[in-house]
C-alpha cells in the first residue's frame, strides 16, 4: 500500500477543510437619512446577505468609520449612537428568550465604532434565522451629528470585520467577508442607480405610524404591481401598478386601503410582482 507523506496529508487536509467553508457574507448600508429638528440626526441600516442560501446567522461583528468632523469623536463613550436590531435578527425561541442580541457598542478609535451581535442559543443552530442572498436589515443606527453629514462621511472597515462573522454553530465563518459603501438615500425620489436585480427591501419605519416607506428595485424595464395584504390574504391597497424604468424606486404607504379607511393595529402584507420576481415583506401598522 502506497504511503502518504506528510506534505501530501497537508494538502489533502487543506482540501478538506477548505471543502467545509462557510459562504460569504456581505454587508452593504440602506436607507441614509436625517432626522430630527433641535438636534440633527442621521439613520441608516446596515444590510447582510450571502453568497448562497443554505447557511443562518451566528455571531457577527460591525465596524464602521465616521467622518469626525460630522459627528464628533468617539460617539459611543459620548451616547450619540443607538442601535438596535433588524428584521434579520429579530424573534425568540420561546417567550422571553430573543434569538439575537446586542453584546455591546464600543468605540474601537476616535472615529470607529465596534458593534457586536450574539447568537444566543449556538447549540441549536437550526433555530438560527437564515441568512438570506437578497440583502435584509441586520442593524438600524442612529447617530447625533454635529453638522450635516453625507452618505460618504460612513464606511465599513472590511479588514476589521474580516473573521468576525460565524454561521449559527458559531464556529464556521464566512469566508470572505464583503462591504460595500455606498448608501441608498430613504427619500421619496427615484435613484439613478441602475440596480443587479428585482427586490423588495424591508419597509422603514417598521412598526410604523402613521406612515410608512417601502423601497424596489427594477434592473430594466418592466411592469411593476406592489399591493397590500391583510393577513387573510385579502389585497386591500394598491400602491404601484405601472411600469417602470431600471430604477430604484420608493413609495409611501400612510396605513390606509384603497377606499380611504384607515386600518387597524396589525401585520400586514407587501406584495410586489414583476417580471418573473415575487416578494414579500411583512410590515407592522401601530395605531
Amino acid at each position: 500500500m502506497r504511503k502518504m507523506s506528510l506534505t501530501s496529508l497537508f494538502v489533502f487536509c487543506m482540501f478538506v477543510v477548505s471543502g467545509v467553508q462557510a459562504e460569504s457574507i456581505h454587508f452593504s448600508f440602506a436607507n441614509f437619512q436625517i432626522t430630527g429638528s433641535a438636534a440633527k440626526y442621521v439613520e441608516f441600516d446596515v444590510m447582510a446577505y450571502a453568497g448562497n442560501l443554505g447557511t443562518r446567522l451566528g455571531d457577527s461583528q460591525v465596524y464602521f468609520n465616521y467622518d469626525i468632523g460630522k459627528f464628533g469623536q468617539s460617539i459611543a463613550a459620548h451616547s450619540k449612537i443607538t442601535v438596535s436590531k433588524g428584521e434579520l435578527v429579530k424573534g425568540e425561541l420561546a417567550s422571553g428568550l430573543p434569538a439575537y442580541n446586542i453584546i455591546n457598542v464600543i468605540d474601537n478609535s476616535t472615529s470607529r465604532v465596534a458593534i457586536t451581535l450574539g447568537y444566543n442559543f449556538s447549540g441549536s443552530p437550526d433555530y438560527a434565522n437564515p441568512l438570506l442572498d437578497t440583502p435584509a436589515q441586520i442593524l438600524h443606527i442612529k447617530i447625533e451629528t454635529v453638522s450635516e453629514p453625507a452618505p460618504s462621511d460612513i464606511s465599513f472597515d472590511a479588514a476589521l470585520m474580516a473573521g468576525q462573522e460565524y454561521e449559527s454553530d458559531n464556529i464556521k465563518k464566512y469566508v470572505p467577508v464583503k462591504t460595500y459603501d455606498a448608501i441608498t438615500a430613504a427619500v421619496n425620489t427615484e435613484s439613478n442607480l441602475t440596480p443587479e436585480g428585482y427586490y423588495l427591501y424591508q419597509n422603514y419605519p417598521n412598526p410604523f405610524n402613521p406612515e410608512t416607506e417601502i423601497r424596489y428595485s427594477v434592473p430594466k424595464e418592466n411592469f411593476v404591481v406592489l399591493s397590500v395584504y391583510n393577513q387573510l390574504g385579502q389585497k386591500i391597497a394598491s400602491l404601484v401598478k405601472e411600469r417602470k424604468s431600471a430604477g430604484i424606486y420608493t413609495v409611501k404607504w400612510n396605513g390606509m386601503d384603497d377606499d380611504g379607511n384607515s386600518l387597524s393595529s396589525g401585520v400586514y402584507l407587501i406584495k410586489m410582482v414583476s417580471h418573473d420576481y415575487v416578494g414579500f415583506q411583512k410590515v407592522t401598522l401601530l395605531r
